[in-house]
């Protein structure tokens, strides 16, 4: 029954600055270059909890930065993968 179900988990903080996500360094570069200001509202959400390695389903309207809410932490995290295997193979 729904009573039985488990609370959800709590909502991270929000990012409202670039500083406050870990993106790896060539996605900050990126976004400076962009020229744009400060993380959306949804991608302020999104980043928290899809950086946890949680699943993220959200609605905004068109031109609200949801592509770049989805698609910068698999960026990072495909970097970051890239760069551990590349370590693992220099120390092997």
């Amino acid at each position: 029954s729904p009573s039985d179900a488990p609370p959800p988990p709590p909502t991270p903080r929000a990012w409202t600055a670039f500083a406050d996500a870990p993106f790896a360094p060539s996605i900050a570069n990126a976004l400076a270059s962009a020229g744009f200001p400060s993380p959306t509202p949804i991608q302020q959400r999104a980043w928290p909890v899809a950086c946890d390695g949680a699943d993220v389903v959200a609605v905004a309207k068109t031109g609200s930065g949801k592509t770049l809410a989805f698609l910068l932490p698999i960026f990072h995290q495909m970097i970051m993968a890239k760069k551990a295997a590349a370590a693992a193979a220099a120390a092997a």
